[in-house]
Order: C-alpha cells, then sequence, then structure tokens
C-alpha cells in the first residue's frame, strides 16, 4: 500500500509517483489532456489543406486586394456553401499569408452567436 501518490513534471513530461516509506515504487507516464489552445491548433491543421480552405483563401486575397481588409463572415458571404468543418474558417488565416490589424468586429452571422472576429490583411 502506497503512502501517497504525486505528480511530477520533468521537461514537459508527467510523471506519477507511489512512495511506501520514502521510497519510490512505481513510475509510469500519464497523458495530459491537451488544452484548448492545442485543441484549435489540432483542428486547424486537419483541415488546412482541404480544397475548401484553399477556395476561400483564394476569396479572402481577392477581397483583400479589393478592399485592403478581411474578415470571415466576408469570405463566408462570398462562398455561399458552408464548409465541411467549422475549423476550417480558422484554417483559412493560418499561416503567413495573412497577417490581423489588430481591429475585431462582431460578426453577423447567426450560427457565430455575435461573437467577435478578426479582420486580416496580406502580410
Amino acid at each position: 500500500m502506497t503512502d501517497r501518490i504525486f505528480r511530477h513534471t520533468l521537461r514537459g513530461n508527467t510523471v506519477l509517483m507511489g512512495l511506501k516509506d520514502g521510497t519510490v515504487i512505481q513510475t509510469r507516464a500519464a497523458q495530459l489532456p491537451l488544452t484548448g489552445l492545442e485543441l484549435k491548433e489540432r483542428g486547424i491543421a486537419s483541415v488546412s489543406r482541404h480544397s475548401w480552405v484553399n477556395r476561400a483563401r483564394g476569396v479572402a486575397e481577392y477581397i483583400c486586394h479589393e478592399r485592403g481588409v478581411v474578415s470571415s463572415d466576408d469570405v463566408h458571404i462570398v462562398m455561399g456553401d458552408e464548409p465541411p468543418n467549422p475549423n476550417c474558417y480558422g484554417a483559412i488565416f493560418a499561416g503567413q499569408r495573412f497577417a490581423p490589424t489588430g481591429e475585431r468586429v462582431r460578426s453577423t452571422r447567426p450560427e457565430a452567436h455575435g461573437r467577435e472576429i478578426r479582420i486580416w490583411r496580406l502580410a
């Protein structure tokens, strides 16, 4: 029977240790749940090469050439069809083609529930 179990992190790896009379009796690596940011990055990466995303990037570039800036709402209006996955909107602006202007507006799409979205420009 162990006196206690504790968690120790070393170089980003978490190890659970059981102690009995001050002696380590077992260790094992523990898989920590992903953070929200890690889940977001994985979701965007999973759709970044989808044909819908490639078409949407072209639309976003065109809008930037015409108006100087673009938002995901602008792309949504021109694309018309829904993306195959909601992560596609994040994937449009991922990478180095676009840079945020620092400006944000409220989305007008009902499914976005009025959340703030970034305004982008070509990098």
